[in-house]
């Protein structure tokens, strides 16, 4: 009878403990450090995860500490791209205008992937013909309406100072440096002076763009 009853007691005992350890996890402080946790290679990545931030990574070199994400060195640029050489001033628009022209040989491929471009970036305010009455104009949610392609200033514009507008944004346009690709922009203007204005052919093509040729660096000769 006595065995019986510390074997009683021992179980109750053993049942108590385990049930304030389950309990006592489910109250922890800190919410991303869990006290035990089953086979968390399955669900949780032992890698590092971009832009996170970590106790133990550093790099001292770049004077960063706990980041994997590093800041790309001076000068580096995305494949296939190509820096833009003109500024965002008066003088870099007349530049872009004098001496910026369309790189890309104007095909039946390049209008209409031009069309799809413009429908998904510029018909809101431009309007599917051009006319600078788009749906957002249309109902009066813009303030002022955008010229007409067909109009004597549009017409006279050069595909430079569309490209730099597009580059850097004029009056109430935007940038659209961020969201339209170089090649894709110079696919919409080619598609505005085919279509809209009919002062560009299918099958030409203008002169390359001129971009600025990076500087060699300089060496020194020692006299002998």
């Amino acid at each position: 009878m006595l065995f019986k009853k510390y074997k009683t007691t021992a179980i109750g005992l053993t049942a108590c403990i385990c049930f304030l350890l389950v309990y006592s996890s489910c109250f922890y402080d800190d919410k991303s450090k869990p006290n035990l946790e089953y086979m968390p290679d399955m669900y949780r990545s032992p890698s590092y995860e971009t832009y996170s931030s970590y106790q133990n990574y550093s790099n001292d070199s770049v004077k960063q500490t706990g980041i994997t994400a590093r800041t790309p060195v001076e000068g580096t640029v995305p494949r296939g791209f190509l820096p833009y050489p003109y500024s965002n001033t008066n003088d870099g628009y007349e530049m872009a205008g004098q001496n910026l022209k369309n790189p890309i040989i104007i095909t039946q491929e390049v209008v209409d992937q031009g069309k799809l471009m413009y429908t998904k970036f510029c018909v809101h305010c431009h309007g599917d013909k051009g006319d600078g009455n788009g749906m957002i104009v249309a109902n009066g949610k813009f303030p002022a309406q955008p010229p007409s392609y067909m109009g004597d200033v549009l017409m006279a514009l050069p595909v430079g100072k569309m490209f730099h507008t597009l580059e850097f944004g004029k009056g109430m346009m935007g940038s659209h440096a961020s969201q339209i690709s170089q090649q894709d922009r110079w696919k919409i203007i080619s598609y505005i002076t085919t279509v809209f204005q009919g002062r560009t052919k299918i099958g030409e093509q203008q002169m390359a763009v001129e971009m600025p040729k990076a500087e060699e660096p300089k060496t020194e000769t020692k006299k002998k």
